[in-house]
């Protein structure tokens, strides 16, 4: 799940240099352990609007089909 994280924040970080934060492993569990390719994407943070977030959202979609669509 790890590798799968990396992958997709380094192809959003590809389309728009220094989109996303880098991948922050928790001792928290959010349903990530369940299954592999789960992971919890968080999209903005206090500082963001919420057309700042939305504005992204395209790019993070792209960049996980981009990654689901070579991991095997």
């Amino acid at each position: 799940n790890y590798a799968i994280a990396q992958c997709i924040t380094d192809r959003l970080n590809e389309q728009c240099e220094n989109m996303a934060r880098n991948v922050k492993v928790k001792s928290g569990r959010f349903n990530q352990h369940i299954d592999d390719c789960c992971v919890l994407i968080e999209c903005g943070m206090n500082t963001n609007t919420l057309e700042e977030v939305l504005a992204g959202v395209p790019y993070l979609a792209n960049a996980i089909a981009n990654t689901l669509s070579t991991t095997p």
